[in-house]
């Protein structure tokens, strides 16, 4: 597996996941090559999850403007030579320089949208939300969670969907690009509420639209970490 230099380092704070099982011939042409799908329970996932970049550095410099944003991407879960990783289908960013040197360098399918969000905590409530703003087409994400972080077990859905060590993409001649990220584990949030609205079609393409008003399987918030993305390998 590739380790290479560091890329990127970075805290990768209030992850939040929402899962819905798909069909597995749904994800099959996202496949890059040499993976198979990582199944929970038998069942075929994708996630949409959006998160904060905090302390950012590329090439250990800290760039202007670059240092805190909010992600949301829309991810599935493979197998490459049996080691559990993700794969992304989209990725959003607020900055068209963030998107520009991630499509450059990994072929990441990045774009550029303003990014809303709302978070507010206090000794016993985290209440959070990540949202983009593209007039008359919703996209918010909220749950209000109990302040009492704990860590789940290595058997458990929790840690399926928020533990991953490698990164798997194409390169734009279809060959298989893969990526270490490597931070602790982290620790989950019991969650009380949560909520999404979505217009699956306009943000992620038509073949999403059997999602639409569809409830999530799952929703986990998880408290990340430091941590660090290495230079890809091409294999």
């Amino acid at each position: 597996m590739p380790e290479k230099k560091i890329f990127l380092t970075a805290h990768w704070n209030y992850l939040l996941l929402f899962n819905y099982a798909v069909p597995e011939h749904f994800l099959t042409p996202f496949l890059p090559k040499g993976c198979e799908l990582a199944l929970w329970n038998n069942q075929a996932f994708i996630s949409i999850v959006g998160f904060q970049f905090n302390h950012t550095r590329v090439f250990k410099i800290k760039w202007p403007f670059f240092t805190h944003f909010i992600e949301i991407n829309l991810r599935f879960y493979v197998l490459y030579k049996e080691k559990r990783a993700v794969c992304f289908i989209r990725e959003y960013v607020p900055s068209y320089l963030i998107a520009g040197i991630a499509r450059i360098l990994y072929n990441e399918p990045y774009k550029t949208e303003k990014i809303t969000s709302f978070f507010e905590q206090d000794n016993e409530t985290l209440k959070l939300q990540y949202g983009l703003s593209v007039k008359n087409h919703p996209f918010t994400m909220s749950v209000t969670a109990n302040n009492k972080p704990y860590m789940p077990e290595k058997n458990t859905a929790e840690f399926f969907f928020k533990e991953h060590d490698l990164g798997v993409g194409q390169t734009r001649k279809g060959k298989t690009l893969l990526y270490n990220v490597h931070h602790p584990e982290w620790r989950v949030f019991p969650i009380e509420k949560h909520s999404i609205e979505i217009d699956w079609v306009f943000f992620f393409g038509s073949a999403f639209a059997f999602l639409e008003n569809k409830d999530p399987h799952s929703v986990f918030l998880a408290e990340g970490s430091p941590v660090e993305v290495y230079h890809h390998a091409v294999v």
